[in-house]
């Protein structure tokens, strides 16, 4: 009884934070899509748009508002031109190596460290 104990104890421990934040996604992605059916009878696909991305939208796409040219929607509408850097100029560049947050082991943040970041992300907050 003790080794099955210790052996369970031994497995659970041995999970990496890049695996429980994958397995915490996948419980909130079944949670999101039960409560979704539940509230409207059928599951269609969250997307997450960018505080700018939306309030464009809004302002210019969705009222049909006129626009004089492509780039009233935002530069990532226009056309590439010769003179442009390269041709993934407006894509974004990805990180050289993984944020801290994605390694292998856990990341240590004090109480300031963590009131900081919920303010720097609450939409709530920032309004």
């Amino acid at each position: 009884m003790c080794g099955i104990f210790l052996t369970l104890t031994f497995l659970t421990g041995c999970v990496s934070p890049q695996r429980y934040r994958e397995q915490a996604d996948q419980v909130a992605d079944s949670i999101m899509m039960k409560k979704q059916y539940e509230a409207l009878g059928k599951v269609e696909p969250i997307e997450i748009e960018t505080p700018a991305d939306t309030l464009r939208r809004r302002l210019i796409v969705m009222q049909d508002l006129p626009t004089s040219t492509l780039a009233s929607l935002g530069v990532k509408e226009l056309r590439p031109i010769d003179h442009w850097p390269c041709d993934n100029y407006l894509h974004a560049i990805p990180p050289a190596n993984d944020p801290p947050w994605m390694g292998e082991s856990a990341m240590v943040i004090s109480l300031l460290d963590a009131l900081e970041i919920s303010a720097r992300n609450s939409r709530e907050y920032q309004t």
